[in-house]
């Protein structure tokens, strides 16, 4: 079985985009990162539609305190083992 190298198959799309086939990879990983932040990006605006979608529950505010509270603990301490 033959396999074709990334030269033969990304040439002919670097020439017709006038590219060298450095600039053609370039392109190629710059269009990978943009899927994925248009995949990431339709998963984050589901979560925040249905957070905005959602009620308070008795006790919510605080239960966010305590997590935002307990998340600076982590990030401090973090910093702490860094340093």
């Amino acid at each position: 079985m033959h396999q074709k190298s990334f030269v033969n198959v990304w040439e002919p799309s670097a020439e017709r985009n006038y590219r060298s086939l450095n600039q053609e990879a370039l392109a190629r990983i710059e269009f990978s990162f943009q899927v994925e932040d248009a995949l990431a990006s339709k998963v984050h605006q589901k979560w925040i539609d249905e957070a905005m979608a959602g009620t308070f529950k008795p006790g919510s505010i605080d239960r966010l305190k305590r997590i935002a509270a307990k998340a600076k603990q982590v990030d401090e301490l973090d910093l702490q083992q860094r340093f």
